[in-house]
């Protein structure tokens, strides 16, 4: 928890008085402390003016980081998954993009395959459905309520799983030392699809629609900066294919190769920062 990491990490520093908003932006810089979290995740949705789709494997649902102040025109998906209290983001890409311009221009690739289904956007309403209609630009609003026809629900039921595996576990008395240990996660497991669909397909799609997309997940280092890594497969692709608007600010760092650096995406990050975040980061730790 980057919360209470700042804390400890504050501590250690040995510094008079309560923590300053240098010191929170210093934090979100220290490639050792801070771990990618929502903060970083709201920061590059609203400045690429994209809507993060998270992929939770261990509970199998989604959720979404809107960008705060609106106008999103595509979508990005992620896998977070929880190897015990350790986070491991990765990116996905569907077909072979990881920028799904919410366009029906751009919904067909070059196979025919479509991007963005019917079934992965009622799968969106389903498990998120407040704030589309205030986040997203006029034209991709329009574009994702056109797509919302799939209305079947998705079959799930309540499982037990390892929180250090994420395996499912049905022997009571294992289920009881896992939660004896602190070790049970308490989640959900998805039904209704063929033997062997991959966990990415049954999270994002509809059991109900026959031709989904193929998903790819993203190989990164599962280190505190395994964020910023699946952020840089997303800047990249939108550079390259002019798929989003890449923001000033980061356009010379980018180059003439495309190409962004962990370092100079923490300090996107961190230069957002406001009074706003230090104080609840404050409260939480208890700094007064």
């Amino acid at each position: 928890n980057n919360i209470l990491l700042f804390g400890h990490w504050f501590r250690k520093r040995d510094k008079q008085g309560p923590p300053e908003l240098e010191d929170l932006r210093a934090f979100v810089m220290d490639r050792k402390a801070y771990w990618g979290d929502e903060i970083a995740l709201r920061v590059f949705a609203d400045r690429f003016k994209v809507v993060v789709c998270v992929v939770l494997q261990a509970e199998e649902r989604l959720q979404v980081i809107f960008p705060p102040s609106g106008g999103a025109t595509a979508l990005f998906y992620l896998v977070l998954t929880h190897r015990g209290r350790v986070p491991h983001y990765r990116a996905i890409s569907v077909a072979d993009r990881h920028v799904l311009p919410m366009d029906d221009r751009s919904n067909t690739g070059p196979l025919s395959e479509t991007y963005i289904t019917p079934g992965m956007v009622s799968r969106l309403r389903e498990d998120c459905p407040i704030g589309w209609d205030c986040h997203l630009s006029e034209p991709a609003l329009s574009f994702f309520t056109s797509q919302n026809n799939a209305e079947i629900s998705t079959l799930r039921h309540p499982v037990v799983r390892n929180s250090y595996t994420l395996k499912e576990v049905t022997n009571q008395n294992v289920i009881q030392a896992l939660r004896n240990s602190g070790s049970a996660m308490d989640s959900y497991a998805i039904g209704g699809f063929p033997e062997g669909t991959g966990f990415v397909e049954r999270i994002v799609c509809s059991r109900a629609e026959p031709n989904n997309p193929s998903f790819t997940i993203s190989k990164t280092p599962g280190d505190g900066d395994c964020l910023f890594y699946a952020m840089i497969d997303v800047a990249t692709e939108a550079h390259r294919d002019s798929l989003l608007p890449v923001p000033e600010e980061l356009q010379d760092a980018m180059g003439e190769e495309g190409k962004l650096t962990v370092e100079r995406l923490r300090q996107l990050v961190s230069e957002s920062l406001t009074d706003t975040e230090l104080a609840f980061f404050k409260a939480a730790n208890n700094f007064i």
